[in-house]
């Protein structure tokens, strides 16, 4: 199971969010399921524009590096600009893959996603559309990651 994880806080924040998914459909990702809209907060950064999020269970036949870079062309295409400056901004989008079945790669990407398993606006929608999906490295659903969250 690959699991994309889509945010937007500029602009037409649900036509960025559809604009990727079609464009990820052109690019030679099959889009098995996809979640709700959830809004949220900045995570990392102080800004006043909100996020909205979403995940999307895919098939493809690209290898981890492949979609990483098809992603990476989908967000310049769509404007995004990456910043030399260290921290986290607003963007027009963000696509990040989230898990890639059940491997686990440290080098030269890093999967799962080092941080998803912190993010309530990740684990909610893989909650809403993969509750039984357990996270590669901590063996544990998004349910139980949330909970985590919530004790901690």
């Amino acid at each position: 199971m690959i699991i994309l994880s889509l945010g937007s806080n500029l602009g037409n924040r649900k036509a960025n969010l559809e604009m990727a998914l079609s464009l990820l459909e052109w690019g030679g990702a099959v889009h098995r399921e996809v979640s709700c809209y959830y809004e949220s907060d900045p995570w990392g950064f102080e800004t006043s524009h909100r996020f909205l999020n979403m995940v999307s269970l895919i098939d493809t036949k690209h290898n981890p590096t492949q979609l990483i870079a098809l992603i990476h062309d989908i967000e310049s295409r769509m404007g995004r600009k990456r910043s030399s400056t260290p921290g986290y901004q607003s963007r027009i989008i963000d696509i990040d893959v989230v898990a890639y079945g059940r491997l686990i790669i440290e080098t030269p990407i890093i999967l799962p996603h080092p941080r998803a398993h912190e993010r309530e606006f990740v684990l909610i929608p893989i909650r809403e559309i993969a509750p039984k999906w357990r996270h590669p490295v901590y063996d544990k659903t998004a349910s139980e990651l949330l909970q985590s969250l919530v004790e901690n």
